[in-house]
C-alpha cells in the first residue's frame, strides 16, 4: 500500500493541490484530505480480507485484543469501518502520512 500511495495517489493529489491552490477556498482541501484518508483506511480494511487477519493487523497497529476483536468481527462494510473509532486509533493520520501521503492542505500552505 505504501508504494501505491507514493506512485498513484500522490501525483494526483499534488497536481490537484497545485492547480486549485490559486482559489481561496482552503476548507475544501481539508475535507478532501479527510475523504482520501478514509478511502485509504477502507482499502487497507479490504486488503485484510478475513476477520482473523483484521484482528491481527489491528493488534499489530496498537489496539488492545478485546477492542481489535470487536472491530475485526464487525459486519460493517469497508467505507463505514473506515470511519470507526477503532480504525482511527489503529491507522491515525500520522500513520497514513508515514505511508507516504502528504495532506493537500500541507501542499497548498507550502505553496502560498
Amino acid at each position: 500500500m505504501t508504494d501505491s500511495i507514493r506512485k498513484l495517489i500522490m501525483p494526483i493529489t499534488r497536481g490537484w493541490a497545485n492547480y486549485f491552490s490559486i482559489a481561496e477556498a482552503r476548507s475544501i482541501f481539508a475535507s478532501l484530505d479527510g475523504w482520501i484518508r478514509r478511502k485509504i483506511r477502507g482499502i487497507l480494511w479490504r486488503q485484510w480480507k478475513k476477520p482473523r487477519a483484521r484482528c491481527k493487523q489491528l493488534i499489530a497497529l496498537g489496539l488492545k485484543e478485546h477492542t481489535a476483536r470487536r472491530w475485526a468481527y464487525s459486519s460493517k462494510g469497508p467505507w463505514r469501518m473506515a470511519k470507526t473509532q477503532g480504525m482511527h486509533k489503529a491507522i491515525s493520520n500520522s500513520v497514513i502520512e508515514s505511508m507516504g501521503y502528504i495532506p493537500m492542505m500541507t501542499l497548498v500552505c507550502a505553496r502560498s
